[in-house]
Order: C-alpha cells, then sequence, then structure tokens
C-alpha cells in the first residue's frame, strides 16, 4: 500500500498513521484509477485483500474528496478470534 501511494504521488506528501487499532495510508496523488495500470501488475491491492481476510482485518481503499487516496486497514482486537491456518 505504502509504495503504490508513493508511486501515485508526483507532488504532495504520503502520511502513514500507524495505530494499535489500525493503520492509514493517505497520499496526493490522482486518486484511485478504474482503469488498468500498464505500469503494475494489479497484484498488490488483490494481496492486501487476501491478508486482510485470513486475519479477518478490515481493508477500505477509498478516494478522497480533496484528491487522493486513502486506504486503512483495521486489525482485529479480539484476542480470543481463532488465528489463520
Amino acid at each position: 500500500l505504502l509504495r503504490n501511494a508513493i508511486a501515485a504521488t508526483n507532488s504532495g506528501t504520503v502520511t502513514v498513521t500507524l495505530s494499535h487499532e489500525s493503520v492509514v495510508i493517505e497520499d496526493q496523488g490522482e486518486g484511485l484509477q478504474e482503469q488498468y495500470n500498464p505500469n503494475g501488475h494489479g497484484l498488490g491491492l488483490l494481496i492486501v485483500e487476501d491478508l486482510c481476510q485470513r486475519f479477518q482485518w478490515g481493508f477500505e481503499l477509498v478516494n478522497r474528496s480533496c484528491g487522493g487516496c486513502t486506504a486503512k486497514i483495521t486489525f482485529q482486537t479480539d484476542l480470543s478470534a481463532s488465528t489463520p491456518e
């Protein structure tokens, strides 16, 4: 996610906020594109989504109204939950 944010931001900033509950990455790039990116393989977000599903983490990816994109992973805080196999 961080690599995508840096690649999408030609000028401006990339902000990473980490807490016990989540990690949030915000960039000032062009935002999410619905079209195929010829410079990427399209696997990064699929891998993130798969990992989040396996660990039962929340995953949000949205365009920001002021430009850019926000990616948020919310960690499961229930310690009694089962671990992935």
